[in-house]
Protein backbone atom coordinates (compact mmCIF):
# COMPACT_ATOMS: atom_id res chain seq x y z
CA UNK A 1 0.00 0.00 0.00
CA UNK A 2 1.23 3.46 -0.79
CA UNK A 3 2.71 5.13 2.17
CA UNK A 4 1.00 8.80 3.30
CA UNK A 5 3.03 11.68 2.20
CA UNK A 6 4.25 14.54 3.59
CA UNK A 7 5.75 17.59 2.67
CA UNK A 8 8.92 19.66 5.51
CA UNK A 9 9.35 23.38 4.42
CA UNK A 10 12.10 24.74 6.38
CA UNK A 11 14.71 28.00 5.40
CA UNK A 12 17.60 26.26 6.92
CA UNK A 13 19.89 29.50 5.83
CA UNK A 14 21.78 28.68 8.54
CA UNK A 15 22.19 25.26 10.71
CA UNK A 16 21.32 25.09 14.44
CA UNK A 17 19.36 23.28 16.57
CA UNK A 18 15.84 23.70 14.59
CA UNK A 19 17.57 22.96 11.37
CA UNK A 20 19.31 19.29 13.23
CA UNK A 21 16.25 18.79 14.96
CA UNK A 22 14.10 19.00 11.66
CA UNK A 23 17.20 16.41 9.93
CA UNK A 24 16.36 14.15 12.49
CA UNK A 25 12.94 14.36 12.06
CA UNK A 26 13.25 13.40 8.75
CA UNK A 27 15.11 10.44 9.36
CA UNK A 28 13.41 8.96 11.91
CA UNK A 29 10.00 9.15 9.48
CA UNK A 30 11.14 8.36 6.66
CA UNK A 31 10.23 4.42 6.96
CA UNK A 32 6.53 5.22 7.79
CA UNK A 33 5.75 8.05 5.82
CA UNK A 34 6.81 9.50 1.72
CA UNK A 35 9.05 12.27 2.95
CA UNK A 36 9.35 15.32 0.58
CA UNK A 37 11.45 18.60 1.68
CA UNK A 38 11.28 22.02 0.46
CA UNK A 39 14.06 24.56 1.76
CA UNK A 40 17.54 25.67 0.48
CA UNK A 41 19.87 23.44 -1.13
CA UNK A 42 22.57 23.87 1.50
CA UNK A 43 24.69 21.57 3.58
CA UNK A 44 24.72 20.31 5.95
CA UNK A 45 20.72 19.97 6.45
CA UNK A 46 20.79 18.82 2.74
CA UNK A 47 23.52 16.17 3.27
CA UNK A 48 21.86 14.91 6.20
CA UNK A 49 18.34 14.02 5.15
CA UNK A 50 19.54 13.25 1.37
CA UNK A 51 18.37 9.44 1.68
CA UNK A 52 15.53 10.18 3.92
CA UNK A 53 13.78 12.77 1.36
CA UNK A 54 13.39 14.11 -1.83
CA UNK A 55 14.53 17.15 -1.83
CA UNK A 56 12.77 19.95 -3.70
CA UNK A 57 14.85 23.12 -3.73
CA UNK A 58 13.06 25.96 -2.75
CA UNK A 59 13.87 30.06 -1.49
CA UNK A 60 12.46 31.01 1.41
CA UNK A 61 15.25 33.38 2.36
CA UNK A 62 12.80 36.42 1.64
CA UNK A 63 9.39 37.27 1.66
CA UNK A 64 7.95 36.69 -1.38
CA UNK A 65 4.50 36.46 -2.03
CA UNK A 66 4.27 34.25 -4.97
CA UNK A 67 5.75 31.60 -3.09
CA UNK A 68 2.67 30.79 -1.70
CA UNK A 69 1.33 29.46 -4.94
CA UNK A 70 4.42 28.25 -6.07
CA UNK A 71 4.36 25.83 -2.77
CA UNK A 72 0.94 25.10 -2.82
CA UNK A 73 1.68 23.57 -6.85
CA UNK A 74 4.02 21.80 -4.88
CA UNK A 75 1.76 20.08 -2.50
CA UNK A 76 -0.64 19.14 -5.14
CA UNK A 77 1.83 18.10 -7.62
CA UNK A 78 3.39 15.73 -5.17
CA UNK A 79 -0.67 14.73 -3.41
CA UNK A 80 0.41 15.90 0.06
CA UNK A 81 -1.44 15.19 2.58
CA UNK A 82 0.68 16.75 5.65
CA UNK A 83 2.40 19.83 5.21
CA UNK A 84 5.02 20.49 8.49
CA UNK A 85 6.83 23.61 8.26
CA UNK A 86 9.43 25.42 11.07
CA UNK A 87 10.76 29.07 10.87
CA UNK A 88 8.26 32.08 10.51
CA UNK A 89 9.04 32.78 6.63
CA UNK A 90 8.16 28.90 5.81
CA UNK A 91 5.40 28.78 8.19
CA UNK A 92 3.79 31.45 6.82
CA UNK A 93 3.89 30.03 2.92
CA UNK A 94 3.12 26.63 4.38
CA UNK A 95 -0.28 27.56 6.20
CA UNK A 96 -1.59 29.85 3.22
CA UNK A 97 -0.06 27.07 0.63
CA UNK A 98 -1.94 24.04 2.77
CA UNK A 99 -5.04 26.07 2.66
CA UNK A 100 -4.40 26.49 -1.33
CA UNK A 101 -3.73 22.90 -1.81
CA UNK A 102 -6.68 21.44 0.41
CA UNK A 103 -3.92 19.81 2.61
CA UNK A 104 -3.32 19.94 6.74
CA UNK A 105 -0.67 22.16 7.76
CA UNK A 106 1.79 21.50 11.28
CA UNK A 107 4.40 24.36 12.75
CA UNK A 108 6.56 23.91 15.07
CA UNK A 109 7.94 27.05 16.63
CA UNK A 110 10.83 26.91 18.71
CA UNK A 111 11.10 30.59 19.02
CA UNK A 112 8.27 32.99 18.63
CA UNK A 113 8.55 36.23 16.57
CA UNK A 114 8.51 38.23 20.31
CA UNK A 115 12.72 36.25 20.96
CA UNK A 116 13.69 37.29 17.16
CA UNK A 117 16.85 39.53 17.28
CA UNK A 118 15.40 42.28 14.84
CA UNK A 119 13.94 45.93 15.53
CA UNK A 120 10.77 47.06 16.14
CA UNK A 121 9.29 47.57 12.95
CA UNK A 122 10.37 44.23 11.78
CA UNK A 123 9.18 42.42 14.62
CA UNK A 124 5.46 44.04 14.51
CA UNK A 125 5.68 42.60 10.20
CA UNK A 126 6.64 39.14 11.54
CA UNK A 127 4.26 39.39 14.14
CA UNK A 128 1.47 39.67 11.95
CA UNK A 129 2.33 37.09 9.49
CA UNK A 130 2.84 34.77 11.85
CA UNK A 131 -1.19 35.31 13.40
CA UNK A 132 -1.98 35.23 10.01
CA UNK A 133 -0.30 31.53 9.14
CA UNK A 134 -2.08 30.30 12.84
CA UNK A 135 -5.10 30.87 12.05
CA UNK A 136 -4.61 28.65 8.80
CA UNK A 137 -2.37 26.47 11.03
CA UNK A 138 -4.00 22.85 12.25
CA UNK A 139 -1.73 22.14 15.06
CA UNK A 140 1.42 23.82 16.14
CA UNK A 141 4.48 21.97 18.11
CA UNK A 142 5.97 23.55 20.47
CA UNK A 143 9.57 22.51 22.41
CA UNK A 144 8.58 23.55 25.79
CA UNK A 145 5.61 23.83 28.70
CA UNK A 146 6.93 27.70 28.89
CA UNK A 147 6.44 27.89 24.90
CA UNK A 148 2.77 26.42 25.34
CA UNK A 149 1.49 28.92 28.03
CA UNK A 150 2.95 31.35 25.48
CA UNK A 151 1.32 30.73 22.59
CA UNK A 152 -1.69 29.85 24.65
CA UNK A 153 -1.83 33.35 26.50
CA UNK A 154 -0.01 35.61 24.40
CA UNK A 155 -1.04 34.50 20.85
CA UNK A 156 -4.43 33.63 21.68
CA UNK A 157 -4.13 29.93 20.42
CA UNK A 158 -6.58 27.20 21.86
CA UNK A 159 -5.23 25.27 24.13
CA UNK A 160 -5.75 21.95 22.11
CA UNK A 161 -4.27 23.57 19.24
CA UNK A 162 -0.54 23.33 20.69
CA UNK A 163 0.80 20.23 21.97
CA UNK A 164 4.53 19.89 23.75
CA UNK A 165 7.05 18.06 22.43
CA UNK A 166 10.46 18.11 23.88
CA UNK A 167 13.42 17.74 22.03
CA UNK A 168 15.43 14.36 21.10
CA UNK A 169 18.84 13.27 21.23
CA UNK A 170 20.35 9.51 20.19
CA UNK A 171 22.13 9.50 23.47
CA UNK A 172 24.12 6.59 22.52
CA UNK A 173 25.72 8.39 19.78
CA UNK A 174 27.18 10.71 22.17
CA UNK A 175 27.84 8.75 24.95
CA UNK A 176 29.99 6.42 22.71
CA UNK A 177 31.84 9.07 20.70
CA UNK A 178 35.73 9.73 21.38
CA UNK A 179 37.35 13.17 21.38
CA UNK A 180 38.61 15.15 18.40
CA UNK A 181 42.02 14.44 17.91
CA UNK A 182 42.66 16.65 15.31
CA UNK A 183 40.60 19.34 17.09
CA UNK A 184 43.02 18.94 20.30
CA UNK A 185 45.93 18.90 17.95
CA UNK A 186 45.61 21.99 15.85
CA UNK A 187 44.73 23.89 18.90
CA UNK A 188 46.93 22.23 21.49
CA UNK A 189 44.42 20.75 23.89
CA UNK A 190 46.52 18.22 25.72
CA UNK A 191 46.45 18.42 29.16
CA UNK A 192 44.11 21.49 29.17
CA UNK A 193 40.83 21.91 31.54
CA UNK A 194 38.96 22.89 28.48
CA UNK A 195 35.37 24.42 28.49
CA UNK A 196 33.50 25.99 25.66
CA UNK A 197 30.17 25.14 23.70
CA UNK A 198 28.83 24.31 20.29
CA UNK A 199 26.59 27.32 19.51
CA UNK A 200 25.74 29.83 16.39
CA UNK A 201 27.31 32.88 16.99
CA UNK A 202 23.89 35.13 17.67
CA UNK A 203 23.19 37.43 19.84
CA UNK A 204 20.62 35.35 21.52
CA UNK A 205 23.55 32.49 22.57
CA UNK A 206 25.70 35.29 24.82
CA UNK A 207 29.07 34.46 24.17
CA UNK A 208 30.29 37.43 24.63
CA UNK A 209 29.56 37.02 28.35
CA UNK A 210 31.73 33.54 28.18
CA UNK A 211 34.02 35.51 26.96
CA UNK A 212 34.36 38.21 29.46
CA UNK A 213 34.03 34.99 31.79
CA UNK A 214 37.63 33.91 30.89
CA UNK A 215 38.78 37.26 31.84
CA UNK A 216 37.10 37.24 35.39
CA UNK A 217 38.77 33.36 36.05
CA UNK A 218 42.58 34.98 35.55
CA UNK A 219 41.53 37.33 37.82
CA UNK A 220 39.96 35.32 40.85
CA UNK A 221 42.46 32.15 39.78
CA UNK A 222 45.64 32.74 37.65
CA UNK A 223 46.45 29.21 38.27
CA UNK A 224 43.24 27.53 36.97
CA UNK A 225 43.48 30.32 33.80
CA UNK A 226 46.82 28.61 33.04
CA UNK A 227 45.32 26.01 32.57
CA UNK A 228 42.29 26.86 31.32
CA UNK A 229 41.24 26.63 27.47
CA UNK A 230 37.57 27.83 25.86
CA UNK A 231 36.71 26.71 22.72
CA UNK A 232 33.38 27.45 20.75
CA UNK A 233 32.59 25.82 17.72
CA UNK A 234 30.12 27.09 15.66
CA UNK A 235 29.61 30.04 13.05
CA UNK A 236 27.59 32.97 12.68
CA UNK A 237 26.65 36.94 12.08
CA UNK A 238 28.79 38.10 15.47
CA UNK A 239 31.89 36.01 15.14
CA UNK A 240 34.08 39.51 14.09
CA UNK A 241 32.38 41.47 16.83
CA UNK A 242 33.41 38.09 18.85
CA UNK A 243 36.98 37.92 17.41
CA UNK A 244 37.43 41.85 18.41
CA UNK A 245 35.96 41.25 22.19
CA UNK A 246 38.86 38.23 22.65
CA UNK A 247 41.39 41.00 21.35
CA UNK A 248 40.15 43.77 23.58
CA UNK A 249 40.37 41.44 27.04
CA UNK A 250 43.93 40.14 25.79
CA UNK A 251 42.15 36.36 25.33
CA UNK A 252 44.05 35.34 22.41
CA UNK A 253 45.14 31.63 22.34
CA UNK A 254 42.60 30.89 25.37
CA UNK A 255 39.29 31.49 23.79
CA UNK A 256 39.09 29.85 20.52
CA UNK A 257 36.92 30.05 17.47
CA UNK A 258 36.83 27.14 16.00
CA UNK A 259 34.58 27.42 13.30
CA UNK A 260 31.53 24.55 12.73
CA UNK A 261 31.92 21.25 13.52
CA UNK A 262 30.74 18.44 11.66
CA UNK A 263 31.26 15.73 14.34
CA UNK A 264 29.53 17.40 17.29
CA UNK A 265 29.94 14.11 19.41
CA UNK A 266 33.77 14.41 18.95
CA UNK A 267 33.97 18.00 19.62
CA UNK A 268 31.59 17.78 23.17
CA UNK A 269 33.78 15.02 24.13
CA UNK A 270 36.75 17.08 23.96
CA UNK A 271 35.32 19.45 26.38
CA UNK A 272 35.60 18.98 30.51
CA UNK A 273 33.05 21.69 30.66
CA UNK A 274 30.18 22.16 28.60
CA UNK A 275 28.98 26.02 29.16
CA UNK A 276 25.50 27.58 27.72
CA UNK A 277 25.03 31.35 28.28
CA UNK A 278 22.36 31.92 26.26
CA UNK A 279 20.33 34.66 26.93
CA UNK A 280 17.02 33.06 25.24
CA UNK A 281 16.27 30.01 23.87
CA UNK A 282 13.02 27.60 23.26
CA UNK A 283 14.69 24.07 24.13
CA UNK A 284 18.43 24.22 22.80
CA UNK A 285 19.42 20.86 21.39
CA UNK A 286 23.51 21.89 22.32
CA UNK A 287 22.12 21.29 26.12
CA UNK A 288 20.13 17.89 25.07
CA UNK A 289 23.90 16.83 23.44
CA UNK A 290 26.48 17.75 26.14
CA UNK A 291 23.95 16.22 28.66
CA UNK A 292 23.81 12.68 26.79
CA UNK A 293 28.02 13.30 26.30
CA UNK A 294 28.19 13.09 29.63
CA UNK A 295 29.38 16.34 30.40
CA UNK A 296 28.81 18.62 33.58
CA UNK A 297 26.92 21.50 32.32
CA UNK A 298 27.25 25.19 33.33
CA UNK A 299 24.13 27.31 31.85
CA UNK A 300 21.74 30.13 32.53
CA UNK A 301 18.50 30.23 34.11
CA UNK A 302 16.03 31.03 31.48
CA UNK A 303 13.04 29.33 30.29
CA UNK A 304 13.90 27.20 27.95
CA UNK A 305 16.56 25.75 29.86
CA UNK A 306 15.01 25.39 33.25
CA UNK A 307 12.29 23.24 32.07
CA UNK A 308 15.26 21.00 30.88
CA UNK A 309 17.68 20.54 33.86
CA UNK A 310 17.73 21.10 37.38
CA UNK A 311 19.78 23.14 39.28
CA UNK A 312 22.69 21.40 41.26
CA UNK A 313 21.33 18.14 40.27
CA UNK A 314 21.95 17.63 36.53
CA UNK A 315 23.46 21.40 35.67
CA UNK A 316 24.83 24.31 37.73
CA UNK A 317 22.77 27.45 36.40
CA UNK A 318 23.45 31.14 37.22
CA UNK A 319 21.69 34.57 36.05
CA UNK A 320 21.89 35.83 32.15
CA UNK A 321 24.79 37.76 31.46
CA UNK A 322 26.61 37.70 34.06
CA UNK A 323 30.03 36.59 33.56
CA UNK A 324 31.70 36.92 36.98
CA UNK A 325 28.51 33.80 38.12
CA UNK A 326 29.15 32.37 35.23
CA UNK A 327 33.19 31.87 35.58
CA UNK A 328 32.56 31.03 39.55
CA UNK A 329 30.62 27.92 38.63
CA UNK A 330 33.03 27.32 36.35
CA UNK A 331 35.71 27.57 39.23
CA UNK A 332 33.25 25.59 41.54
CA UNK A 333 33.48 21.97 39.24
CA UNK A 334 37.13 22.60 38.59
CA UNK A 335 37.59 22.10 42.72
CA UNK A 336 34.72 19.32 42.80
CA UNK A 337 35.07 16.46 40.80
CA UNK A 338 32.30 14.70 42.99
CA UNK A 339 30.23 16.99 41.50
CA UNK A 340 31.06 17.03 38.09
CA UNK A 341 30.65 13.31 38.04
CA UNK A 342 27.26 13.50 39.63
CA UNK A 343 26.07 16.12 37.49
CA UNK A 344 27.02 14.07 34.54
CA UNK A 345 25.78 11.07 35.85
CA UNK A 346 22.23 12.59 36.40
CA UNK A 347 22.26 14.41 32.83
CA UNK A 348 22.98 11.35 30.75
CA UNK A 349 20.14 9.60 33.01
CA UNK A 350 17.68 12.45 32.30
CA UNK A 351 18.32 12.33 28.59
CA UNK A 352 17.62 8.48 28.23
CA UNK A 353 14.70 8.97 29.88
CA UNK A 354 13.12 11.94 28.95
CA UNK A 355 14.66 12.80 25.53
CA UNK A 356 14.68 10.07 23.96
CA UNK A 357 15.08 10.37 19.77
CA UNK A 358 12.72 7.66 19.42
CA UNK A 359 10.04 9.28 21.65
CA UNK A 360 10.59 12.31 19.79
CA UNK A 361 10.11 10.94 16.52
CA UNK A 362 7.16 8.26 17.98
CA UNK A 363 5.03 11.72 19.67
CA UNK A 364 5.15 13.47 15.76
CA UNK A 365 3.87 10.32 14.39
CA UNK A 366 1.16 10.36 16.40
CA UNK A 367 -0.39 13.89 15.45
CA UNK A 368 0.45 13.01 11.64
CA UNK A 369 -1.71 10.19 12.69
CA UNK A 370 -4.48 12.22 14.13
CA UNK A 371 -4.52 14.57 11.38
CA UNK A 372 -4.19 11.64 8.85
CA UNK A 373 -7.64 10.45 10.22
CA UNK A 374 -9.08 14.22 9.92
CA UNK A 375 -8.57 14.04 5.99
CA UNK A 376 -10.01 11.00 6.13
CA UNK A 377 -13.12 11.65 7.53
CA UNK A 378 -13.29 14.78 5.50
CA UNK A 379 -12.43 13.14 2.31
CA UNK A 380 -9.66 15.22 1.32
CA UNK A 381 -7.50 12.49 0.26
CA UNK A 382 -6.68 12.81 -3.35
CA UNK A 383 -7.15 9.33 -5.10
CA UNK A 384 -3.94 8.20 -6.58
CA UNK A 385 -4.06 5.85 -9.22
CA UNK A 386 -1.32 3.52 -9.00
CA UNK A 387 -3.09 2.27 -5.76
CA UNK A 388 -6.70 1.95 -5.57
CA UNK A 389 -6.71 0.54 -1.57
CA UNK A 390 -5.50 4.03 -0.40
CA UNK A 391 -9.27 5.66 -1.11
CA UNK A 392 -11.49 5.64 1.98
CA UNK A 393 -14.45 3.12 1.44
CA UNK A 394 -17.16 5.72 2.24
CA UNK A 395 -17.19 9.55 1.25
CA UNK A 396 -18.71 12.41 2.99
CA UNK A 397 -20.83 13.50 -0.30
CA UNK A 398 -22.56 16.53 1.16
CA UNK A 399 -22.85 18.87 4.32
CA UNK A 400 -25.33 21.04 5.97
CA UNK A 401 -26.86 22.44 9.05
CA UNK A 402 -30.61 22.03 10.38
CA UNK A 403 -31.10 23.94 13.61
CA UNK A 404 -27.47 24.26 14.61
CA UNK A 405 -26.67 20.56 14.08
CA UNK A 406 -24.73 19.20 11.29
CA UNK A 407 -25.80 16.84 8.83
CA UNK A 408 -23.65 14.58 6.84
CA UNK A 409 -24.45 12.49 3.86
CA UNK A 410 -22.09 9.42 3.16
CA UNK A 411 -21.59 7.29 0.14
CA UNK A 412 -20.03 4.04 0.03
CA UNK A 413 -17.22 3.21 -2.93
CA UNK A 414 -16.76 0.12 -4.95
CA UNK A 415 -15.10 -1.93 -2.16
CA UNK A 416 -16.98 -4.16 0.58
CA UNK A 417 -18.46 -2.36 2.92
CA UNK A 418 -18.33 -5.05 5.48
CA UNK A 419 -14.62 -5.57 4.60
CA UNK A 420 -13.79 -1.58 5.42
CA UNK A 421 -15.53 -1.59 8.43
CA UNK A 422 -13.71 -4.33 9.70
CA UNK A 423 -10.62 -2.84 8.47
CA UNK A 424 -11.83 0.12 11.14
CA UNK A 425 -11.67 2.45 8.16
CA UNK A 426 -14.88 3.36 8.87
CA UNK A 427 -15.05 4.48 12.91
CA UNK A 428 -11.89 6.43 12.35
CA UNK A 429 -14.06 8.00 9.75
CA UNK A 430 -16.75 8.60 11.90
CA UNK A 431 -15.29 9.37 15.02
CA UNK A 432 -12.88 12.13 12.86
CA UNK A 433 -15.89 13.91 11.24
CA UNK A 434 -17.14 14.37 15.02
CA UNK A 435 -14.98 17.10 15.62
CA UNK A 436 -14.23 18.60 12.16
CA UNK A 437 -15.07 21.96 11.39
CA UNK A 438 -16.11 21.78 7.82
CA UNK A 439 -16.50 19.14 5.24
CA UNK A 440 -16.13 18.31 1.69
CA UNK A 441 -16.85 15.48 -0.03
CA UNK A 442 -17.28 13.58 -3.33
CA UNK A 443 -18.17 9.56 -4.34
CA UNK A 444 -20.17 7.81 -6.69
CA UNK A 445 -22.81 6.05 -5.18
CA UNK A 446 -23.98 2.82 -3.91
CA UNK A 447 -23.49 -0.50 -6.37
CA UNK A 448 -26.60 -2.93 -5.95
CA UNK A 449 -26.68 -5.08 -2.95
CA UNK A 450 -23.81 -3.28 -1.26
CA UNK A 451 -26.13 -0.75 -0.22
CA UNK A 452 -28.03 -2.29 2.94
CA UNK A 453 -25.03 -3.81 4.15
CA UNK A 454 -23.62 -0.28 4.29
CA UNK A 455 -26.22 1.17 5.63
CA UNK A 456 -26.90 -1.55 8.59
CA UNK A 457 -22.81 -0.65 9.17
CA UNK A 458 -23.09 3.01 9.26
CA UNK A 459 -26.12 3.12 11.17
CA UNK A 460 -24.59 1.26 14.02
CA UNK A 461 -21.40 2.96 14.32
CA UNK A 462 -23.00 6.11 14.37
CA UNK A 463 -24.86 5.29 17.47
CA UNK A 464 -21.38 5.68 19.41
CA UNK A 465 -21.05 8.98 18.06
CA UNK A 466 -23.95 11.08 19.18
CA UNK A 467 -23.13 14.19 17.46
CA UNK A 468 -23.55 13.14 14.47
CA UNK A 469 -26.75 12.56 12.51
CA UNK A 470 -25.55 10.52 9.39
CA UNK A 471 -28.10 9.84 6.18
CA UNK A 472 -26.19 6.57 4.76
CA UNK A 473 -27.93 6.33 1.70
CA UNK A 474 -27.58 9.29 -1.78
CA UNK A 475 -31.71 9.86 -2.25
CA UNK A 476 -33.95 12.58 -2.42
CA UNK A 477 -35.97 11.09 0.38
CA UNK A 478 -32.71 11.42 2.20
CA UNK A 479 -32.25 15.04 2.22
CA UNK A 480 -36.31 15.87 2.88
CA UNK A 481 -35.99 13.50 5.92
CA UNK A 482 -33.49 15.41 7.42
Amino acid sequence: MTKRRILYVIENASFGGGEKSFAELINGVSGELDVYAACGVKEPFCGLIKNAAEIIPFDLSRYNLLNIPALAAVVKKHSIDIVHSQGARADFYAALASRLAGARHISTVAMPVEGFDVGPLRRAVYGAFSRLGESMTDRIIVVSGALEKFMVEKHGLAPGKVSVIPNGVDADRFETAVPDKELAAKYGLSGKWVVGCAARLVWQKGLEYLIEAMSVLREKDGALYDRTVCVIAGEGEREKSLRDLIAMRGLEGKVILAGFTPNVPAFLKTLDVFVMPSLREGQPIALLEAMAAGKPVVATKIEGITGTVTDGKDALLVPPANPGALAGAILKLAKDEDMVQALSRNARKKVSELFSMKSFVSRHLGIYSDLYDRIYAASVFRPRLEDASHNPPAVISGAWSVRGKRKILLRHRDDDAGSACHQGRLPRLLAGVAHHRSFQGFGRGYRGDRQSSFRSHTLSLCRAHRSLQVIPHATGAARREV
